[in-house]
């Protein structure tokens, strides 16, 4: 069962052109935890880089987002309102769902 662990620093409102983590295998469970404490700095994520499909909020659920989809690729921006850069683990992993 591999699994993958990072931390990116999110400072920009828009998407890349190019992904913020990019595995070589397929996890099925993404797990993303925002590190900062300010309501504003909400963080967005993608998995195709151009929709959003989940946003991780400091102050829900301890800062925390599961998510249960099969995708190679992660893409993170910043809500709006967010000031500073933010940093958010991203752990990756394949479980038996």
């Amino acid at each position: 069962m591999p699994n993958a662990f990072t931390e990116v620093s999110v400072a920009s409102t828009s998407y890349g052109s190019s992904p913020d983590l990019e595995l070589d295998w397929l996890p099925n469970q993404w797990l993303f935890q925002n590190l900062e404490g300010a309501v504003t700095d909400v963080v967005y994520v993608s998995f195709d880089g151009v929709n959003d499909h989940g946003a991780v909020i400091p102050t829900i659920g301890g800062g925390t987002l599961m998510l249960p989809t099969k995708s190679k690729r992660i893409w993170l921006r910043l809500g709006g309102s967010a000031t500073n850069p933010t940093p958010v683990n991203l752990t990756a992993f394949t479980a038996d769902l």
